[in-house]
């Protein structure tokens, strides 16, 4: 299980925006091969890519850490939560 947290940093951002990113943003996990590594590149894309204002993404972690997740490469990632402000 993983959480993912994003910071967006802008007042544009409203609640209905900051789910559907964050629905975007589980799909994308979710559709990922067994024993993928989760980039935090790809994080940042599949956000600005959801459609929604997105200017800037000021910060980014995964289980609350700057840098790629890798799993084993039997594992699959699941996410437990997304935090998108």
């Amino acid at each position: 299980m993983i959480g993912i947290s994003l910071g967006a940093g802008q007042s544009l951002l409203n609640s209905s925006s900051a789910s559907l990113i964050s629905v975007a943003l589980t799909n994308y996990v979710e559709c990922l091969p067994i024993g993928s590594t989760l980039a935090l590149s790809r994080i940042i894309e599949v956000a600005y890519r959801s459609g929604h204002i997105v200017q800037n993404i000021s910060s980014i972690s995964i289980n609350g850490s700057s840098a790629d997740l890798v799993c084993a490469p039997n594992a699959v990632l699941q996410v437990q939560s997304v935090t998108v402000q």
